[in-house]
């Protein structure tokens, strides 16, 4: 009776260490791409992206892929407005400026493995939920007469917000290193402007990562 107990704890063991092995950690750093969707002529703009993945394997072609990032999000846009009255009334000036946001995001992603010998490609894509906790308006650019800027307001800047969208990753795993290419894109549509409106306003981000993988 004795000897079937400890084989059955050895047993457990074993199963508890197997799937144990499943679990892996994966700090990354990436450089990204983003532009604004809606807006004509906006420029792809410089961005990074830092944080750890952590990864369930189920078997070796698939697996459930998660994780807590840190991310900058950072967009072109241009505002427009009046100044002078009267006599002194002298057109429109414009504004372009960049909007830079900051979020924590957590991806829930199905991963699919292709290995070929020691490597192992992969594919992921699923939703993201994330929270944006700063929203800053940087590098102030004139296209007109500057004189009454000073007296103008941005009004497409943003408070803080809930945000969700769509991730797909696809890389390769070798001795434990990880480089993959992203594609990431907003859906949320966050309350934006003096009128306090729901504007659907997507950023697109292109992204490469490198990573270091750690089995738990």
């Amino acid at each position: 009776m004795k000897k079937t107990i400890l084989m059955l704890g050895m047993l457990g063991l074993l199963g508890a260490g197997s799937v144990k092995a499943q679990w892996s950690v994966t700090p990354e750093f990436a450089l990204a791409v983003n532009h604004k969707g809606n807006s004509s002529g906006v420029r792809w703009l410089p961005s990074w992206r830092l944080g750890v993945g952590v990864d369930y394997d189920f078997t070796e072609r698939w697996a459930f892929s998660s994780g807590l990032f840190l991310t900058e999000r950072r967009k072109n846009d241009e505002v427009s407005g009046y100044y002078g009255f009267g006599e002194h009334y002298n057109g429109v000036v414009m504004l372009e400026y960049m909007q830079v946001k900051a979020s924590l995001f957590v991806p829930l992603m199905g991963k699919l493995y292709f290995p070929v010998d020691d490597w192992r490609f992969f594919v992921a894509a699923g939703p993201y939920i994330g929270y944006c906790f700063s929203d800053k308006i940087r590098n102030w650019e004139s296209l007109g007469p500057t004189d009454e800027i000073q007296s103008m307001s941005v009004g497409t800047k943003t408070s803080r917000y809930f945000d969700w969208g769509a991730v797909f990753r696809f890389g390769v795993e070798a001795n434990k290193w990880t480089v993959s290419m992203g594609y990431d894109v907003t859906l949320s549509n966050p309350k934006m402007g003096y009128a306090d409106e729901r504007v659907f306003d997507p950023v697109h981000a292109l992204s490469l990562s490198v990573g270091y993988k750690f089995q738990l």
